[in-house]
């Protein structure tokens, strides 16, 4: 035992280089590996940066249920279910909306088709272009929607028969803003034979009788927050969420309605991060090799020096 000692003192440098290739190979290893997974997450969230829109959000619509309340908070609840595994924030909007005949009380007034919506924080996402915003009983309306109506603060328009003052004008802060979906409406004004959207309040939706609104949740992931490891997760969660929302009893989930494209988004960056992470196996295992030709090395300098003692 003691020559044995004695013997491996003399190739303490030999045998000390072996565990310290060992050692630094492995650290490297879990280096290259992390710092992958740390460029895949860079590339997604700067992917994201460059999206706006549709392109980073999904989109539930919902027949309005008898108490709006109560569905909302069972519609939130499930939805903070369904991405329960998920790391990155999620950002919930919801709004109201219909398509209705609107007719501007001024001479000459001509039907036309609108997106009348409720929007609870309108006053966050717009700026006031002309007049006041809206309170209940009035409404407010996209400035160029305005425009073609041939309508200005003060007047009057008649939504599905029922008249509504003008309050106020006004233009989206951002269109881009996911919350708004991509909706050129928002921007333009017009799309197609519509005009919009024409903001009133929640309460209002009641003066239009049987008439059956949509609610519509937009679920939106922080794109600052997003990882490489969220995509995967984000999207099935979006593909298992009309099973969940039955299973949760959410009031009107069989009028359930979901889009959107940040499933798109997430399959694009997807094939860059496989991209990515093939070249992961390959720097390892050229890493193994180096690692393995030194340790062969100093194992036959020590067998060597084995040898002559």
């Amino acid at each position: 035992m003691r020559l044995t000692l004695k013997r491996l003192r003399r190739h303490t440098g030999l045998v000390a280089a072996v565990f310290g290739v060992t050692a630094l190979a492995s650290a490297v290893g879990v280096g290259i590996a992390g710092h992958i997974d740390a460029s895949a997450t860079a590339g997604v969230q700067s992917g994201l940066a460059q999206r706006s829109g549709g392109d980073l959000a999904y989109r539930a619509l919902l027949r309005v249920a008898e108490n709006p309340e109560a569905q909302d908070e069972a519609v939130r609840a499930a939805i903070a279910d369904t991405f329960a595994d998920v790391d990155a924030g999620i950002e919930v909007d919801r709004t109201v909306s219909a398509r209705l005949s609107t007719i501007p009380v001024v001479p000459g007034g001509v039907e036309r088709s609108a997106l009348v919506m409720s929007v609870p924080d309108l006053e966050s996402r717009a700026t006031l272009v002309d007049g006041e915003w809206a309170a209940p009983g009035e409404v407010a309306i996209q400035a160029d929607a305005a425009q073609e109506l041939g309508v200005e603060p003060g007047q009057s328009v008649q939504i599905d028969g029922v008249a509504f003052p003008v309050a106020g004008l006004w233009r989206a802060i951002d269109h881009l803003d996911p919350r708004w979906f991509g909706e050129s409406l928002v921007q333009e004004g017009v799309e197609g034979p519509d005009l919009g959207p024409i903001v009133l309040d929640d309460v209002d939706w009641a003066r239009f009788g049987d008439l059956e609104p949509r609610a519509r949740w937009i679920v939106v992931p922080d794109p600052a927050e997003v990882t490489a490891a969220d995509l995967d997760r984000i999207v099935a969660a979006w593909d298992a969420a009309g099973d969940d929302w039955r299973q949760a009893a959410v009031p009107e989930v069989g009028t359930l309605e979901r889009s959107g494209g940040f499933t798109r988004t997430a399959e694009t960056l997807g094939l860059r991060i496989d991209g990515l992470r093939a070249i992961e196996p390959v720097a390892l295992l050229l890493l193994a090799a180096i690692a393995l030709v030194t340790v062969n090395e100093l194992a036959r300098l020590l067998s060597a020096g084995r040898a002559e003692e």
